[in-house]
């Protein structure tokens, strides 16, 4: 991991102290297909706005001149939740308040955004925001990786149950309830509500993946409860307009791995965003942060025989279940503040390779490989803002999200700066980006770029060729 950039805030008077209003509490940020990141911050700038303090905004920047920001809304609340569409020209958001809203670009211009759909959930907090969309999930065929063919070298999915025109975004509050929202072009938007679970209960942790049937799961969880998950099914008729329905799928107890000791969880993410056989879960204990990951499989269980339909042989069912199978813990007595996966991965495979990236709360990070959880680099966020600032307060990790293709990690900090890392390609951790792999990024962004949809300025990252 090597730092490109880091983009510092002195609350407009440069070479001062920075008001107090400048220690945010929680600093988020998302990444689009064409590297453009969108980032929440309580901060004024008198070039974008009327300069006022402590007023919660949202402003947007390409990843090649951080210096270039514009604002692209202001929220009622502190933001809670920051998600980019498929084609990167979307932007949905939900606050603490319970506002959300979706944002489009106008005519890929970034310092131009007009809001397409806005709504108020009373007395609810927004924890995740998401775009489902029916594209098909591509892979690379490990044993044929280097055919000259398209259907040979690269895998594809099924489309699976839901397929629409355009995507739906959904919005998971802490008190487990979800709504989706479906634009439509020809007259006001579409919108549906579910319960996540059986009863509305408590929320902490909330994640979205599809998984290779083309399904779309989410995972929740609250600090100390069991991580459930479930299948989100959308269906879009004449007669009932939008309908979205949960069913239970599986769930395991983070509890008991390593004895007696409390534990609660302070992260949750799926190892890709396109692939839902892993999961892994921050935990903060007495002895500090860890991190443990559950693999799906699938086994076959007897049927009791009344249960069961055949006779005299009981039935046997295959069932989904997690099994936890590594752990890190070399984070000392820091705790866990944030985890990031990329979105996919261009190794293939029925475990395909990718980073696992785990913030702390002293400043560290962590980059861990997702082959038992094995330690790939350690970085420090660098202590020069505090130094030109005159501040002794401790910079905490907010969020950190991956760039699309995984090569780039862009984090934030509790005083809403800006730091971006290089990546090492997955195929060689620790090595340069050769051809061949940056070959096959390209044909895959290509392929992805067919079944999402139109990108005016291709899916590639920028920073995939430096080294």
């Amino acid at each position: 991991m090597d730092l490109v950039y880091s983009t510092y805030n002195d609350g407009g008077r440069r070479g001062r102290a920075a008001p107090s209003w400048t220690r945010e509490t929680n600093a988020l940020c998302s990444v689009s297909c064409q590297n453009i990141l969108v980032f929440s911050s309580a901060h004024s700038d008198p070039l974008l706005d009327d300069g006022k303090a402590g007023v919660n905004r949202l402003y947007c920047a390409d990843l090649n001149s951080p210096w270039d920001i514009s604002l692209v809304c202001t929220l009622g609340g502190p933001a809670s939740s920051l998600c980019w569409d498929g084609s990167g020209t979307k932007v949905c958001v939900g606050d603490r308040a319970g506002n959300i809203a979706i944002l489009r670009m106008s005519e890929s211009c970034v310092s131009e955004w007009t809001e397409v759909y806005s709504a108020s959930l009373a007395h609810e907090r927004i924890i995740k925001t998401g775009f489902l969309a029916s594209a098909r999930v591509v892979t690379l065929n490990k044993e044929k990786k280097d055919s000259i063919f398209y259907n040979e070298k690269f895998q594809f999915g099924p489309e699976g149950v839901n397929s629409f025109d355009s995507e739906v975004c959904v919005f998971i509050s802490g008190s487990g309830l979800l709504s989706a929202v479906l634009l439509n072009t020809s007259g006001p938007a579409l919108t549906a509500t579910a319960c996540v679970g059986r009863n509305r209960s408590r929320l902490d942790f909330v994640d979205l993946a599809t998984s290779t049937t083309g399904d779309f799961l989410l995972a929740a969880c609250g600090a100390e409860t069991p991580v459930t998950v479930h299948m989100i099914t959308c269906s879009l008729t004449p007669q009932d307009g939008l309908q979205i329905h949960l069913t239970n799928h599986s769930s395991f107890c983070v509890a008991d791995r390593g004895g007696p000791e409390v534990v609660r969880i302070s992260a949750l993410k799926f190892v890709l965003a396109d692939s839902s056989d892993a999961i892994v879960v921050g935990v903060d204990g007495e002895e500090g942060g860890r991190v443990r990951m559950w693999e799906l499989q699938h086994a076959q269980h007897t049927c009791h025989k009344l249960f069961s339909q055949s006779l005299p042989s009981p039935k046997r069912k295959l069932i989904p279940t997690w099994r936890y199978c590594a752990e890190f813990a070399g984070g000392g007595t820091s705790k866990v503040n944030v985890l990031t996966t990329p979105s996919t991965s261009f190794m293939g495979g029925d475990k395909p390779s990718c980073y696992v990236v785990v913030g702390f709360a002293d400043g560290t990070i962590q980059c861990l490989i997702r082959d038992n959880l094995q330690q790939i680099a350690y970085v420090e966020l660098p202590r020069l803002a505090l130094d030109n600032l005159k501040m002794s307060e401790t910079v905490t990790i907010c969020d950190m999200k991956m760039t699309w293709t995984g090569t780039g990690l862009v984090v934030t900090d509790s005083y809403g700066q800006i730091y971006l890392y290089r990546m090492s390609p997955i195929a060689d951790p620790g090595g340069p980006h050769m051809a061949p792999y940056l070959v096959t990024m390209y044909e895959y962004c290509r392929l992805r770029q067919g079944l999402v949809g139109p990108q005016p300025r291709g899916c590639a990252d920028k920073y995939s060729h430096c080294h």
